[in-house]
């Protein structure tokens, strides 16, 4: 399917087009950090940055490693399961739940930092591509777009989650679903 828009993408201010990834993440691998490190769920600030698929980045830096690569591992696999387990049916609540966050910070002009989509112009080095990455959202939309510190290893993860969802867009541009 695809999906139909009034106005071309391209017509929005870029600050004015954000969508939904990290959110979602971000709550699943804050609860598997706070089950593995037995850490309340309330005191953990982790942060998942990429895509809504197995190239995201999650990112905390406190704690046992084991536990935290643990919570990495179900944090990307967790999607995948509550769709094949409910066969669909669930996979409308948790996105919608992320969509109300979203639309809190806007409406409520709460200036307040979530992962969600942006289109990047400069930012992380790259232009002209919608990536998940920490934005502060209020009334005017994405008011900033947060650069985070990465190590050397990340780095290099983020540069080959951008190469994968560039790849996804040249295929679906090829198969003319875009």
């Amino acid at each position: 399917p695809q999906i139909l828009v009034s106005q071309p993408l391209e017509s929005f201010p870029k600050h004015q087009v954000v969508g939904m990834a990290g959110v979602l993440d971000s709550g699943r691998f804050r609860y598997y950090l706070s089950q593995k490190l037995g850490e309340k769920i309330s005191e953990i600030e982790p942060v998942v940055i990429g895509p809504h698929s197995k190239d995201m980045m999650c990112i905390y830096r406190k704690g046992d490693v084991k536990g935290i690569t643990e919570a990495v591992s179900e944090t990307r696999s967790a999607g995948a399961k509550v769709v094949s387990y409910y066969k669909g049916g669930s996979a409308y609540f948790a996105p919608a739940a992320g969509a109300m966050v979203m639309l809190d910070k806007i409406i409520g002009d709460k200036k307040e930092i979530l992962p969600a989509v942006a289109i990047l112009d400069g930012e992380y080095g790259y232009k002209d591509i919608a990536f998940g990455v920490p934005l502060k959202l209020g009334r005017g939309g994405i008011e900033e777009i947060i650069e985070l510190e990465l190590s050397p290893e990340e780095r290099t993860l983020l540069d080959n989650s951008i190469q994968g969802v560039k790849a996804s867009i040249d295929y679906l541009s090829g198969q003319g679903k875009i």
